[in-house]
């Protein structure tokens, strides 16, 4: 059903469809890559862990660094 909308858009309204995949195109969410390693960072597992926590851990201190300094 909805592959037939889509198509029919495309027929029938091509510059609706242009602007509707250009606006799905924006909503992926494009991951940066890790400044350590120049890898594009997991979402899942533990390695995406252990570097969430690191980061966080480093925010936290400049942070404090911000507010004792």
């Amino acid at each position: 059903m909805y592959s037939v909308c889509l198509t029919n858009m495309m027929h029938e309204k091509p510059e609706i469809f242009a602007e509707w995949l250009e606006n799905e195109k924006n909503k992926a969410v494009k991951p940066e890559p890790n400044p350590d390693t120049g890898e594009v960072p997991l979402t899942v597992g533990v390695a995406y862990k252990h570097f969430k926590d690191k980061k966080e851990k480093e925010e936290v201190k400049e942070a404090r660094f911000e507010v004792e300094g």
